[in-house]
């Protein structure tokens, strides 16, 4: 279902932001996790786009990183 214009999905609004070394770590830990994924593997929906393949995401990572 699409989200009402001006709203924004739940699984996108960000958290709060703890210290930059947490931070950064967290982030290599997504990163970590997000390469050893198998392409084959059943990724998730996008919440504005739905389903994407592992080259979707892909893009999707290396443009917001």
């Amino acid at each position: 279902m699409p989200f009402p214009k001006g709203s924004t999905a739940p699984e996108l609004i960000s958290r709060p932001a703890g210290s930059i070394d947490q931070e950064r770590s967290d982030l290599a830990g997504l990163i970590e996790e997000f390469s050893a994924r198998s392409s084959v593997t059943d990724w998730p929906e996008h919440p504005a786009f739905g389903r994407l393949i592992a080259q979707d995401w892909s893009v999707l990572a290396y443009k917001h990183i």
